[in-house]
Order: structure tokens, then sequence, then C-alpha cells
């Protein structure tokens, strides 16, 4: 009859009364437990604390957990959710730091009016500019103004009383 070392492996392992087959491993998996409370109540700064004290102590105090399979393996887990936290909660404050200067500069741009045919501006944004970038393709030139078709423009603005004007086709 054909019999499963595997299975008779993890049967024995289940029978057992810590699940891991060790001490090591019960203890690295009643630390991945108390974790996993934290990181499921979304309470990271229970999770730092514990992971910083009593995480690292275990690793500190079991010095050879790396040559059990079970608390390797689960310190392998524990680090790696960490790093994922860390890398998480990074780019969400680097999300915010975005919105927040996207909110600014938004506060601080001109407010532009477009109706019956005119612009109106308030003097926070130079008209040059505008009759530029109605003049010229701001992308060929990689967003850079080039200063002497900014003169230009500003011969335009000049020629027409300080009103911005659409280039005619020729």
């Amino acid at each position: 009859m054909y019999s499963n070392p595997k299975k008779s492996y993890y049967t024995s392992l289940s029978n057992s009364s810590s699940g891991s087959g060790s001490v090591f491993g019960s203890a690295f998996i009643n630390e991945a437990i108390i974790l996993l409370k934290y990181y499921n109540s979304n309470n990271i700064i229970l999770w730092n604390t514990e992971f910083n004290s009593g995480y690292a102590q275990l690793k500190l105090t079991s010095t050879n957990y790396k040559n059990d399979i079970t608390a390797y393996t689960v310190s392998q887990l524990i680090d790696n959710l960490n790093t994922t936290i860390i890398v998480a909660t990074d780019l969400r404050n680097q999300i915010n730091i975005l919105q927040r200067q996207l909110s600014n500069q938004q506060q601080q741009t001109t407010n532009m009016f477009l109706g019956g045919g005119s612009i109106e501006q308030n003097v926070k944004l130079n008209k040059v500019y505008i009759q530029y970038m109605l003049l010229y393709n701001l992308s060929a030139t990689n967003g850079v103004f080039i200063p002497t078709k900014l003169d230009e423009a500003q011969t335009i603005l000049d020629d027409n009383g300080g009103q911005i004007t659409m280039p005619t086709a020729t």
C-alpha cells in the first residue's frame, strides 16, 4: 500500500498542540497572531510598537529560529507585511503631499473667464505667456518659453492694445 510521507508529516503537525511542530514555530505563530490582530483592526501604531518591541525581542532571543522552517517562514511573512505597510504608508503620504501642493497651486493660479470672445485675467497671469501659447507649440520646446518668441508675442500684444489675439491661418 502506498504511503505519502508528506501527508503524514502535515497530519502530525496538525495534531500537535502548537500546530507548528516546534517551540520556535509556536512562538512566531503566536506573535504573528498578535500582529495580525493589530493589522486587521488597522491600528498601525500598535503594529509598529509590537513589531519593534515584542517581535524584535523574539527574533533576538530566538537565535536559531532560522533553522526552524516554521519560525523562519512566519518571520519572513511578518517582515514582508511590515515592508508592505511601510511602502503603503509612504505612498499614501506622498499622495497627500501632492494633493496639498496641487490644492495650493490651484488657489494661487489665475482665474480666467471665457465669455463673449474675451479673456479677463487677474494680475497673477501674464498675457504674454497666453499669447505665446496661442502662437507656438509649447510641447515642441518641452515646456520652455523661448525669449525671442516671447518678444514676438509681446509685440503682438502691444500692436493690439494689450488684447490677446488668435493667430490667423496663413
